[in-house]
């Protein structure tokens, strides 16, 4: 990172953003690169933002923090989403959804659609958009 970004690089903490969610050992890596990085002192968190355009203009703007503990640095973390339009919606949801409930459900909804997919190296564009999947996914599978 340093080496794109130079010295004026701040450190991460979490390699969230960086890696997506490697199914089956993402916890085991965030832990073993957190346990590594982190000392006495430092900041324990990320601030995940997400947005939606219209041309140059910002029509959402999702703002996730992260972080260890924020209460004690008197923080508290939600999930918060500005839609910008007629009316303007300011949402705050506290406390924040736990997204590996999510995170989860996506991975099992996607099931049939990689085992479905042609072979090679692909990623969520190549993908189906995730949705739920009522019933027996037997019933999603090509013959």
């Amino acid at each position: 990172m340093r080496r794109v970004f130079g010295e004026s690089f701040t450190a991460y903490e979490s390699t969230k953003p960086f890696t997506g969610h490697c199914l089956g050992a993402a916890g085991a890596v965030e832990a073993a690169i957190c346990w590594l990085k982190l000392q006495a002192g430092d900041v324990a968190g990320v601030n995940m933002t997400g947005q939606g355009y219209i041309g140059d203009k910002v029509m959402i703007d999702m703002i996730h923090p992260q972080q260890i503990e924020p209460e004690l640095e008197g923080t508290y973390t939600g999930d918060y989403i500005t839609l910008t339009g007629t009316p303007n919606v300011n949402m705050q949801i506290k406390p924040e959804v736990n997204g590996g409930i999510g995170t989860i459900a996506m991975c099992v909804n996607m099931i049939p659609h990689v085992l479905n997919a042609t072979p090679g190296l692909k990623t969520m564009i190549d993908l189906p958009v995730p949705h739920a999947i009522m019933g027996d996914m037997r019933n999603y599978l090509n013959k």
